[in-house]
């Protein structure tokens, strides 16, 4: 396996954070799910494409826990 990165900069929105800046925990799957779909465009996958095949990426647990 090759170590490779991607990155999305995603401009953080008001409604999304609290007084003292930090992200609501929706907002931060919001930001993986753009991230993902951003990485399948990239790699040439079109959302059209899985949706007419009736396939899609899915979340099946968040990556971190609430601390």
């Amino acid at each position: 396996m090759t170590d490779r990165q991607f990155a999305v900069r995603v401009a953080v929105r008001g409604y999304g954070a609290d007084a003292q800046g930090h992200l609501n925990q929706a907002v931060h799957l919001q930001y993986a799910e753009h991230a993902r779909w951003a990485l399948l465009d990239a790699a040439g996958v079109r959302q059209a494409d899985l949706l007419a095949r009736g396939v899609g990426p899915v979340v099946p647990t968040a990556p971190w826990r609430p601390g």
